[in-house]
């Protein structure tokens, strides 16, 4: 065990103590004071529903600026999310798309992690994840939050290692027209227009559009894949290994949000092109193939549209629709492959065969997603502020696809499987009803409980209840001790569910949802201006992890693993040294392990460390510096490969202002180092190598940009 109980009550007594003695009794001051230094950081929203400050949030939280975005040069979310302590982004075998490992609950496709915008889910059915390529560019971002630990008691499924809430730029936020544009290596090219207002008649709007493009880094160099394993079996020479990751991109992001008084609407969509496909859909490179996405989301909020006397409410529609078509080489031209009666890959029973086009396969999902949510909030009560909220959900997918190979195909002759038995995917829906009711009790003037439960009802699988208990103790004027413990669930994905006829994954109708049940105790200390100081302990235990098991002819199939227990530690500080210079930094220390195997879990990091220095040279002149060591990534127990190796990221920007603060430019480069790292690929049991990309997934290299932006 990595934190034993007596542990950590010693490290509590210990804290208490030391606070008792050395403390100021200027503690609300001087959080005051903290409220206005650093301004909208100070204040959350997704912890409960409602906005309050971050320090008595029932919640392990971060909440992340887009003025601390802009600070550190992040051009994705992937950039800013690494600075949150206990949080990872590691690389999806799905065309590397970002994998959020927080606090030792890893998986290839990553559904436990909920994502929102605007308070809006945008985790998609299929996988359960945020679909592929899925991490967005900031600058339509006004700010992140996140919670890490389960948050099913608010926002149902998904919410179960933690919620990360995107929340977008409004018409104040701009005041006017913004132009700007990112020059980078790789053929890496951003420009953005923005504008905000608010007219006359009141109406406040809000209008962004940012276009992205990247060649990707050829340096991304693996020397063996999926299909150097055939051709060193069958004696031909069809991989294209050794050769880089497939890592282009072209993307348009647009956002729109217009409003006036009690009401708002917010649209939001991404139109992804030309995407690489990584390492290969099938884990063998396919520098041809490409995929397409197109998202819609569409929400509307209207506050008290029923007039409840000392009530609150509010009115949320929210319609989400995906688009994801994918043209894939699986395996590539002139490759002999073994095939079974079926016409998959099968390395058991299959006969060589010749493919001159390749092994493809052109998959398509659709998505459609209407959720409809009522909540009321009232404080009105002696001692008590109750939220309720209940809603329905309906869900629905539907698949395309033609391809060259399997059931209900001439082995080598593409064909259209769509609305046929021989699709990846049957047409599916789910519906969901919930119904939750939280209660914040003021107990006395320093102790408040905050208890939620939460009860899902679903179409597909049954109902589940989920519950929270958060006491916060302001133990000293400045000092407040938190005292957590939640349980969450994760219902099967789509494909986890209901895939079929599929080569990579085949789903399981059996499967149960994930269950997490978690504890923690967490200490905010803030004793002034110049210092903040976060430490927060945690233990869970997961019963039933889903993970794609392989079945021993290249497949895997959807099974509930087992258990997982996991405990860490994070320490997070601000400290100001002087008004032009700030130090912000984190530690994370976490163990996991799986206990049917009682083996450490594999691919997160065990340490990570976090330090940035924003330093106000002269003139509006700014230089940041930031760090990254991600340490002790474990292999699988039966895993043959090497020790993952550990790495430091080195990060430097310069930014400089205007004295009017409408001209901004910014010089800097990532990996400054040109540091050799990668993330882990999946451990495969059958391949000898250990996986079917040995060499793990190559990180990218030195990265020079400039950035300059203009108001008007």
């Amino acid at each position: 065990m990595f934190i034993q109980p007596p542990f950590m009550i010693a490290i509590c007594i210990f804290i208490l103590s030391f606070q008792q003695s050395v403390m100021a009794q200027n503690g609300d001051e001087d959080l005051e004071e903290l409220g206005l230094s650093y301004g909208d950081a100070a204040f959350i929203s997704i912890a409960t529903g409602r906005s309050q400050p971050i320090t008595k949030a029932p919640a392990v939280a971060t909440v992340i600026t887009s003025k601390e975005i802009e600070q550190t040069g992040a051009r994705t979310i992937d950039e800013v999310l690494e600075s949150v302590p206990g949080l990872h982004v590691s690389y999806s075998s799905t065309r590397l798309s970002p994998i959020y490992s927080m606090r030792g609950i890893h998986t290839d496709r990553n559904p436990q992690v909920l994502m929102l915008l605007n308070g809006s889910k945008i985790n998609q059915l299929y996988f359960g994840d945020r679909g592929p390529v899925s991490s967005l560019p900031v600058k339509a971002i006004s700010r992140i939050e996140i919670i890490r630990g389960p948050g099913s008691a608010i926002y149902g499924a998904d919410a179960f290692a933690g919620v990360i809430n995107i929340i977008t730029k409004t018409a104040n936020d701009y005041n006017g027209h913004e132009v700007g544009g990112r020059l980078g290596e790789f053929g890496t090219r951003d420009i953005w227009y923005s504008h905000g207002g608010i007219q006359e008649n009141g109406i406040e709007t809000a209008l962004s559009l940012q276009y992205t493009t990247t060649d990707g880094d050829d340096n991304r160099v693996i020397s063996s894949d999926a299909q150097s394993i055939f051709d060193n079996f069958l004696s031909t020479s069809a991989s294209y290994a050794p050769g880089p990751l497939d890592t282009q991109l072209d993307r348009l992001d647009i956002n729109f949000e217009v409003g006036q008084g009690d009401w708002k609407m917010h649209y939001w969509s991404r139109h992804i092109f030309q995407v690489g496909s990584g390492p290969g859909v099938a884990f063998a490179l396919d520098p041809e193939g490409d995929g397409e996405v197109n998202d819609y989301l569409l929400d509307f909020t209207v506050k008290n549209i029923v007039e409840v006397d000392g009530w609150d409410t509010q009115l949320k529609l929210s319609y989400y629709d995906v688009n994801t078509e994918s043209k894939s080489t699986l395996f590539p031209k002139g490759s002999v492959l073994p095939i079974d009666s079926s016409g998959n890959v099968n390395p058991l029973t299959g006969i060589p065969t010749l493919f001159p086009d390749g092994l493809i396969g052109n998959p398509a999902i659709f998505e459609e997603r209407l959720d409809v949510e009522i909540v009321a909030f009232s404080n009105n009560f002696d001692h008590h502020a109750i939220r309720v909220a209940t809603g329905l959900s309906h869900s629905s997918l539907k698949g395309a696809e033609q391809k060259n190979f399997g059931p209900g195909v001439t082995v080598g002759t593409l064909t259209d499987v769509s609305d046929t038995e021989f699709i990846f995917v049957e047409s599916e829906s789910r519906d969901v009803f919930h119904l939750s009711i939280q209660d914040e009790i003021d107990l006395d003037a320093d102790w408040e409980l905050t208890a939620g439960i939460r009860y899902d009802d679903y179409s597909d699988f049954g109902s589940t209840y989920n519950h929270r208990l958060a006491l916060v103790w302001e133990t000293y004027n400045n000092l407040t001790t938190k005292f957590l413990l939640g349980r969450a669930f994760r219902a099967p994905s789509f494909a986890e569910s209901f895939a079929i006829n599929n080569p990579v994954v085949l789903g399981n109708k059996d499967l149960d949802p994930e269950i997490i049940n978690t504890f923690e105790i967490a200490f905010d200390y803030s004793p002034g201006l110049q210092h903040h100081a976060g430490l927060s302990l945690y233990g869970y235990r997961i019963e039933d992890l889903i993970q794609f098991v392989t079945d021993g002819t290249g497949a895997s199939t959807a099974q509930n693993t087992g258990k997982q227990t996991g405990q860490g530690l994070e320490f997070e500080w601000v400290w100001k040294p002087e008004e032009m210079l700030t130090l912000t930094g984190n530690i994370s220390l976490a163990k996991a392990r799986d206990d049917e195997s009682n083996s450490s879990v594999a691919n997160f990091p065990e340490k990570q460390l976090y330090l940035k220095a924003a330093w106000s040279v002269m003139n509006g002149l700014e230089v940041v510096p930031e760090l990254h060591f991600i340490g002790d990534r474990n292999r699988a127990e039966a895993d043959p490969r090497e020790a993952i190796k550990d790495y430091t990221l080195v990060n430097l920007l310069f930014n400089k202002t205007s004295i009017d603060g409408d001209i901004k430019w910014s010089f800097g480069v990532k990996n400054l180092t040109d540091e050799n790292y990668s993330e882990p690929s999946p451990f495969e049991a059958t391949v000898p190598a250990g996986s079917f990309i040995p060499d793990d997934f190559p990180g990218a290299g030195r990265m020079f940009f400039v950035t300059s932006q203009v108001k008007f």
